[in-house]
């Protein structure tokens, strides 16, 4: 008798008052099955051999986001990741002809809200007394930490390669730059006509800005040790605001709201101001040849109990699609052409700041432009 609406089978119910019968146990035990079956912590059901569920305990409602009743009208073909259906029916298939009795397989099925969860799945068939297949029971284990899990140790493995990579190339660039750099220092020195002049400036102009390329991937590669010092960040920005607006073309206006004056932050003022750079030359490009306006801001704030100064760059460029934000911190992505960008901005910013204990906030919508916020734990200046 289903109890509750929890049991809406006549052939799961029969299953464990059989199960009940063929151990010996007397009837009170089938309602510790019932339990058993209900209260598991991983999802079980009782799935006919046209795949409809017969039966589906709590666990798999909750992780599949459905009512008990919307689930035993559905088959789990409906929600399974259609890459994932073929070698899920394949296998199922195999148990109906005989050919085996159980099987086990990660797949994915989709949850009411249409988000995708992972799963381990384990099959195994209850049979009639002639061997003919009677109904399976589906045993539906959330595998989603799990996946979290491998995935961030498999970026940290990339990670620690492209570092390794990325430190080397960046000084066996160095040293072929320095031969180029001396002797372009050298032709500087010769009485050269004007013309020619301009060229050896213009390359030499270059070879500096490699140089600051080459400390930014050693700085990345953490094979430059960070020279921490105390600063105030809005003094830091006002000494840097002349370059940032050159860096910038006429048609976008940089505005500044610095009030953060009372604070100091431990950092390494190279990779501060890297970072900033980094935030508003993305800005300028995400607005590209357009009208638009980037905003520098600084505040004091509490997180948790915590103080920061949260320096907030935004821009009224095109947004990133959620795609893109997804990866938009990750080493060498970039939506940039070739030759345009090398991917390490916004790394370099997330390194920078994951350095000094904070952390990176990024509101982004489409056509709707990006707000990257910086959280910086501060200390307040006392005065004497």
């Amino acid at each position: 008798m289903a109890k509750d609406g929890e049991y809406r089978s006549e052939v799961g119910d029969m299953a464990l008052s059989e199960i009940a019968a063929r151990t010996d146990h007397p009837p009170a035990e089938a309602d510790n099955f019932r339990a058993t079956f209900e209260h598991a912590a991983i999802g079980i059901a009782h799935v006919s051999v046209d795949g409809t569920w017969l039966r589906v305990n709590r666990r798999l409602c909750d992780m599949l986001g459905y009512g008990r009743d919307e689930l035993l009208a559905m088959t789990f073909q409906d929600l399974t990741h259609p890459e994932d259906l073929h070698a899920d029916l394949e296998l199922f298939n195999a148990v109906l002809a005989g050919q085996r009795d159980t099987y086990s397989m990660e797949k994915r099925y989709f949850r009411r809200d249409g988000s995708v969860v992972p799963v381990n799945l384990t099959v195994a068939v209850v049979r009639l007394s002639d061997g003919a297949p009677s109904y399976f029971i589906s045993m539906v284990d959330d595998i989603t930490a799990r996946k979290e899990m491998e995935e961030s140790l498999r970026r940290s493995q990339k990670m620690e390669v492209i570092g390794q990579l990325t430190s080397s190339i960046a000084h066996d660039f160095g040293n072929f730059l320095n031969v180029v750099k001396g002797n372009l220092q050298l032709l500087q020195l010769a009485q050269l006509d004007g013309k020619n002049s301009e060229y050896v400036s213009s390359a030499l102009t270059g070879a500096e800005l490699a140089e600051k390329l080459i400390r930014q991937l050693l700085s990345f590669s953490r094979h430059q040790e960070p020279e921490l010092e105390a600063l105030d960040i809005d003094v830091l920005i006002k000494g840097v605001g002349a370059l940032l607006r050159r860096a910038v073309h006429n048609r976008i206006a940089l505005n500044f709201s610095l009030q953060a004056a009372d604070f100091s932050l431990i950092c390494d003022r190279v990779q501060l101001e890297t970072a900033l750079f980094n935030l508003i030359l993305n800005a300028r490009d995400a607005i590209g040849d357009n009208d638009g306006r980037i905003t520098v801001t600084t505040r004091t704030v509490q997180r948790n109990g915590n103080d920061y100064v949260r320096l907030s760059v935004r821009d009224s460029g095109q947004g990133m699609a959620p795609e893109v934000l997804a990866r938009a911190m990750e080493p060498f992505f970039t939506t940039k052409a070739v030759g345009e960008g090398t991917g390490l901005g916004l790394s370099q910013v997330a390194r920078c700041v994951a350095e000094m204990k904070g952390f990176v906030e990024i509101d982004t919508k489409p056509v709707a432009g990006t707000d990257v916020q910086l959280f910086l734990p501060t200390r307040q200046i006392l005065s004497l």
